[in-house]
């Protein structure tokens, strides 16, 4: 409803933060294209932003692993689970997540069993400086004008390190 109405109405949109994944942005995007055609605006003068948590390294792993803690956090706390279901999130991984009893005193390895990469991906760019470029890249081909990102220290780097290296290796690459 409020996609629709930042379509309808607005100069642009922020999505993200549950919406980072290409086929979630595709949903965030319908739906802005529909509140744009509801009063007769063209959907390619909004701008649209993605909101979206950040761990990029040169080990895909360990860029998870820095996202997974928070994002496990944020499915148990504040998203429902029929908007997980809406993003066509399986019961199986929402149930893993919902399961978790004590989220800081896992390991990695138990995180990594527990908290499915297709829920982190719902709510990060995380990966390899080319898998965060192939994501970027996939958004902006449906549509997203913008990025607004808040960098997780991970393994290999802290926050300003990813954020050079996002700006190295993704930023100027488009």
């Amino acid at each position: 409803m409020l996609l629709e109405l930042a379509g309808a109405i607005a100069d642009g949109a922020i999505a993200g933060a549950g919406l980072t994944s290409v086929d979630a942005m595709k949903y965030a995007t319908n739906r802005v294209k529909v509140g744009a055609e509801s009063t007769g605006r063209n959907f390619k003068d909004i701008d649209l932003i993605c909101w979206s948590f950040l761990s990029i390294c040169h080990d895909r792993a360990a860029a998870l692993d820095a996202v997974a803690p928070f994002t496990a956090q944020l499915v148990q706390d504040a998203v429902p689970r029929s908007t997980l279901e809406s993003f066509g999130i399986s019961a199986k991984s929402i149930d893993s997540v919902m399961g978790i009893k004590n989220i800081n005193s896992l390991t990695k390895l138990e995180l990594r069993s527990k908290v499915p990469r297709e829920i982190i991906e719902l709510f990060a760019i995380a990966g390899t400086p080319q898998q965060c470029l192939d994501h970027i890249l996939k958004l902006i081909d449906i549509g997203i004008s913008h990025f607004s990102i808040l960098p997780f220290n991970n393994s290999e780097n802290t926050a300003i390190d990813s954020i050079e290296l996002f700006y190295d290796s993704v930023i100027q690459e488009i």
